[in-house]
């Protein structure tokens, strides 16, 4: 076999043993060369997780290869795994050499551990072996238009990253307004929720909630839908309207608040007393019906992020500014 042209880091050896892991029997070898820029084998199992082999016949054309075969081995399916997941594996491809009855093999030197994660889920060798060396009649890679390509993987760890947050942190934002009107409203009922807007919906307990219950109309500013792990920082006002035009104001004050899953919301247990919200002269309440509005503006989100680069601190935090 003619020497290839040497990469740093790689070794590329002959062995007599054959692939443990997995084997890919190709028949019609010209016509695969002729037809497809790739194949991807099914998947197997190998340390509890699933791979699959990828060949380039022609060379891997993204990294502009075109005189060599491109080999790789490819995690299947990670959605199992953690957020922020590593696993380290050690591998070694195979190519058989029939007329030999034995495997050209390249692997990583010192049997170097690639990082296999969302960034990278496949590892492998642009230049596995030159194109006229396999084509070469002379050796035994090719016969009768048949070759076979193998892979051994070796699982030495899995890293699970702690939860890691991406802070986006918004310049100029844009206000949303949710006006909503209830019709029959009673007081039997203990909870009226509006329809969601954006992120936000409004919620009011007519007899009261928590502090305020029997005393007190409560007022809450809620999550539409809290997320697991994912914030929203906002900053809100809440408005009861006077519908009769006597200029009666029933209004937060400005807040500012972190919504997520474990606080979903936020709001005022006593935001207005129960006789005033009933006066005819307030105009809050007319004919069954009130209306409320509220003004928000989301400052900053903080959503998972495993696409943070793992050599970063654990707790660490991207900000981004828009």
């Amino acid at each position: 076999m003619a020497d290839t042209p040497k990469e740093e880091g790689i070794v590329k050896t002959v062995s007599d043993a054959p692939p443990s892991h997995y084997v890919v029997k190709i028949q019609s070898v010209s016509l695969l060369r002729n037809n497809i820029d790739q194949y991807i084998s099914d998947a197997f199992d190998v340390g509890g997780y699933k791979w699959k082999l990828v060949i380039h016949p022609n060379g891997n054309k993204n990294k502009k290869v075109n005189d060599h075969i491109s080999l790789y081995l490819k995690l299947a399916d990670t959605s199992n795994l953690h957020p922020g997941w590593e696993v380290h594996a050690v591998i070694r491809l195979f190519l058989y050499d029939q007329k030999k009855d034995n495997y050209y093999v390249v692997q990583d030197a010192e049997e170097k551990t690639r990082r296999f994660r969302a960034m990278k889920e496949e590892w492998g060798y642009d230049r596995f072996i030159v194109l006229t060396e396999f084509n070469n009649v002379s050796n035994g890679y090719v016969v009768d238009d048949v070759c076979v390509f193998g892979v051994e993987v070796s699982v030495r760890k899995e890293i699970k990253f702690p939860g890691r947050d991406c802070l986006t942190l918004i310049q100029d934002p844009v206000e949303d307004k949710l006006s909503w009107e209830i019709k029959d409203l009673n007081f039997r009922k203990d909870c009226y929720e509006s329809n969601a807007l954006q992120y936000w919906k409004i919620q009011i307990y007519p007899k009261g909630y928590e502090g305020g219950k029997g005393t007190h109309v409560s007022v809450y500013l809620a999550l539409a839908e809290a997320k697991p792990s994912t914030q929203i920082y906002a900053e809100f006002i809440v408005r009861m309207i006077d519908q009769s035009n006597s200029n009666h104001i029933s209004s937060s004050k400005p807040e500012k608040c972190w919504f997520n899953a474990t606080n979903a919301a936020f709001g005022w247990p006593k935001f207005i007393s129960i006789e005033e919200f009933r006066k005819p002269e307030y105009g809050y309440l007319v004919n069954g019906s009130c209306r409320v509005e509220a003004e928000i503006k989301v400052l900053g989100m903080a959503e998972p992020d495993a696409m943070i680069s793992n050599n970063s601190a654990h707790d660490c935090k991207e900000i981004i500014l828009t």
